[in-house]
């Protein structure tokens, strides 16, 4: 194996492996530094909830390892710049959320436009610096390219940040968006050794950085990427695509995720010799090997708790439409769930009351709650706020509301602050 693939996955793992024990303690003391106010839930002193932010280890090992190659491969410098640019996005959200504890971080605005303007200085590297050829191929008119000028653009920001984002929804169960993007950090790496890009220390930088904190990560988590690791990640899967393809010279769409409408159109439809795409069978089989055997040898060997394969106290519960319409009817001693302090009220009596609660967090889809005992957490209280799962784990309590659970987060905070300081035993 050749020196330059090998050694960055190295470096990068170490820095990894050495950052973890020394981040992760300092991010919980940041957690806890959080709770210590007098306007916030008092039993969040004893916050035993796993820490976010840890994409900083990611980051930091990407970084330090890329600067070993950067002078020798200057390839890598725009997907090093995506990667660092949408991490310190990210980390800024988090540093609201965690730090400042603004419960929502940076408001959607705010993070659209610093994506867009990233987005905007990678767009201009591309034409400007690299002078990639924004042309499309007419589809049956003998090798005729159409010069769609400044029409290229809005695509490429419309892949770019739809990929980083995409990217973002992957992060919330342990190691899922570490062991997903090293298969693709993995492939990524395949294709650059294959056609000799020059951008492969940065994948297997990425490769390192991510087996090393998958280490920290794996089932039961010790810490969580947060939007620091998840961002980072899809600006480097985006930008590291883009620069590829433009390598390999293939006429289809701007980068792997084209579709197969792109591929028959303006691959197929325009012959080999023209846009290379039989080029994609080959690096998609694998791909698919990579995917297939490599996850599925990550889920068996770290015991990833994917749907189906909970522990046995480890308790899933799915709730079909006509669970939902019936929760819609539902009413306790404190009236209707439509509102969100009734939501907050019903969640927290659910949980056991606000004494009950140690910790409220949430991923992208899901409500992470902490409780002192578990005993007392009612399921049927909390099925009538609405969720479409519920998972228990011990101490830990996941409800699963979908995209607004940011939303739920922050009335249930909100309720909580001024909440009876009590536990709640449901009535049988």
């Amino acid at each position: 194996m050749s020196s330059h693939i090998a050694i960055p996955v190295l470096i990068s793992f170490a820095v990894s492996l050495v950052l973890g024990p020394v981040v992760i303690p300092f991010l919980r003391k940041l957690k806890m530094k959080q709770t210590e106010r007098t306007d916030g839930v008092q039993s969040h002193l004893k916050k035993a909830g796993t820490p976010t932010m840890g994409g900083i280890i990611i980051l930091a090992s990407i970084i330090v390892t890329s600067l070993f190659y950067v002078k020798d491969y200057p390839a890598i410098i725009p997907i090093l710049f995506l990667t660092v640019a949408f991490g310190l996005i990210g980390f800024l959200d988090d540093y609201l959320k965690v730090v400042l504890k603004r419960s929502d971080g940076l408001l959607p605005m705010q993070k659209m436009a610093l994506q867009i303007v990233v987005t905007a200085v990678f767009a201009f590297y591309l034409v400007e610096v690299a002078e990639v050829p924004l042309t499309m191929l007419v589809p049956f008119s003998d090798g005729y390219y159409l010069d769609i000028g400044w029409m290229a653009v809005p695509v490429l920001f419309i892949a770019v940040i739809g990929t980083v984002n995409g990217t973002n929804f992957t992060d919330g169960l342990d190691g899922l968006a570490s062991s997903v993007t090293v298969l693709v950090a993995t492939f990524f790496t395949v294709v650059a050794v294959g056609t000799k890009s020059g951008v492969e220390p940065i994948t297997c930088a990425v490769v390192g950085a991510l087996l090393g904190f998958l280490l920290f990560n794996v089932y039961p988590a010790s810490v969580f990427m947060g939007d620091t690791g998840s961002l980072a990640l899809g600006g480097f899967v985006a930008g590291a695509a883009y620069m590829i393809a433009h390598i390999l010279n293939i006429a289809v769409g701007l980068t792997f995720s084209g579709g197969f409408i792109d591929l028959f159109i303006f691959g197929i439809l325009q012959g080999n010799d023209k846009t290379n795409w039989m080029r994609i069978i080959p690096v998609g089989i694998i791909y698919f090997i990579l995917y297939y055997v490599i996850f599925r040898f990550l889920i068996q060997k770290f015991n990833l708790k994917t749907p189906g394969r909970e522990d046995d106290d480890a308790e899933t519960k799915l709730y079909t439409k006509a669970d939902y319409k019936a929760k819609q009817g539902a009413k306790d001693q404190n009236g209707s769930v439509s509102g969100g302090d009734e939501r907050s009220i019903l969640i927290t009596q659910g949980l056991g009351g606000k004494k009950n609660i140690s910790d409220v967090d949430c991923c992208a889809t899901r409500l992470r709650c902490t409780v002192v005992k578990p005993e007392l957490v009612n399921d049927q209280i909390l099925k009538q706020t609405g969720p479409s799962g519920i998972v228990k784990k011990g101490q830990g309590i996941q409800i699963i509301y979908g995209p607004s659970v940011t939303v739920v987060k922050s009335n249930l905070e909100d309720y909580l602050v001024n909440a009876p300081d009590e536990e709640y035993i449901a009535q049988e």
